[in-house]
């Protein structure tokens, strides 16, 4: 089998992954992912890894990763959010391999126009080079501090951040057309959710919400969320500045004890658990000889005297079944009384929140039952 055909086999392969983990509803954007080869974006990486439904690291920085090629599930599901047309005029921030901006070039076709920008000149130039090699010469790239937007081909009617942030640029919202659409990975207390956002005005509704993590922004949008190695092969995302790290390690190492735990999902239990107060933490593993591997939410427990680590552990089907505890019950029992609070509003998972932005200044009444403030922003959360 050529070369050609090999790669045109497994990107069916892809779509039809895609649609089986319901990822892919749109033809269009099924198009998109047929007629972009991925492998040039990502030279070296054997084809199988290529078409993976798998995010794929391509820079990292003290041994997390600050630069990737996003899981193809998550780019198809915010692709389908950004409602992307024919002759549109699209800004991407965080340009990443090229790869997203060569889907998004197919999706506003030759009458449309796509302008990517990134703050690390290495991977801007990268992006560039992989995207005049596939032959998309026609997305601009730029290098830019990301919050800043683009201001040179403004207005936008759609706006898409492949990077994680915990506010809201005003210059985005600025430089987007009414009724204009910005997709963008969202910090809410320890958690992420994919937005996609519609300008009305002053404000923004959501027009979907979607569970998706997203590594962290650079530059001035950079959040409160920060990663770090916890212990080699282990990395923790927290919100918590002035969380205990070297508590953290000694617990790890300490034996532990296996519990039941309901089965919440993964994409409910997380996200509310910070609308509930709790200072959960994200957790993810590459380890065999650590009781989980892959991703966990965990609680810390910090007391001097007598701390505790909770960890909920998710299976295959990205349900949150056990629960491990090290040291003392204490966050266990957080974590639980949490859940309990959760169960009781009938579980609401994050593609069933409606979240508005209003500007923090607003004296604009907002029905919600949670109220989060940013820098900008007043976010109103209430399930539907």
């Amino acid at each position: 089998m050529s070369a050609a055909n090999a790669s045109l086999e497994r990107r069916e392969r892809l779509i039809a992954v895609l649609h089986e983990r319901s990822a892919l509803h749109d033809e269009r954007v099924a198009a998109a992912f047929r007629a972009v080869p991925r492998e040039i974006f990502l030279p070296g990486v054997d084809l199988d890894t290529v078409y993976s439904d798998e995010a794929i690291v391509t820079k990292t920085q003290d041994g997390v990763g600050i630069s990737s090629s996003s899981q193809p599930a998550i780019m198809a599901i915010m692709l389908e959010q950004l409602d992307v047309r024919p002759g549109m005029r699209v800004l991407e921030i965080g340009a990443g391999t090229g790869y997203n901006a060569a889907l998004l070039n197919e999706l506003v076709g030759v009458a449309g126009h796509v302008t990517t920008v990134d703050i690390d000149e290495e991977v801007a130039d990268w992006a560039l080079e992989r995207l005049t090699a596939a032959g998309y010469a026609a997305v601009e790239v730029h290098v830019t501090d990301g919050g800043d937007g683009w201001r040179a081909e403004a207005p936008y009617y759609r706006i898409e951040l492949t990077v994680g942030v915990a506010d809201i640029s005003p210059a985005w919202i600025d430089q987007l057309v009414e009724g204009g659409v910005l997709v963008l990975p969202l910090q809410i207390h320890a958690a992420q959710a994919v937005i996609a956002f519609e300008k009305r005005g002053s404000s923004l509704i959501s027009r979907s919400v979607q569970p998706g993590g997203f590594m962290p922004v650079r530059g001035r949008m950079a959040g409160r969320m920060h990663q770090f190695e916890v212990i080699p092969g282990v990395g923790v995302g927290t919100a918590d500045t002035e969380l205990n790290l070297t508590t953290l390690r000694s617990l790890l190492s300490e034996p532990h004890e296996r519990h039941p735990w309901p089965g919440s999902l993964w994409d409910g239990f997380h996200f509310i658990a910070g609308l509930l107060g709790l200072p959960v933490i994200a957790l993810w593993s590459k380890r065999d000889d650590l009781p989980f591997h892959r991703a966990a939410i965990g609680l810390l427990d910090s007391n001097p005297v007598d701390p505790g680590l909770a960890i909920l552990t998710e299976d295959e089907l990205g349900h949150l079944t056990t629960l491990l505890t090290f040291g003392s019950t204490t966050a266990a029992d957080s974590l639980r009384r949490g859940y309990d609070r959760w169960e009781a509003m009938g579980q609401p998972a994050v593609s069933q929140l409606r979240i508005v932005a209003i500007p923090k200044t607003s004296t604009e009444p907002v029905e919600g039952i949670w109220r989060v403030e940013t820098a900008w922003w007043q976010l109103h959360v209430t399930p539907t």
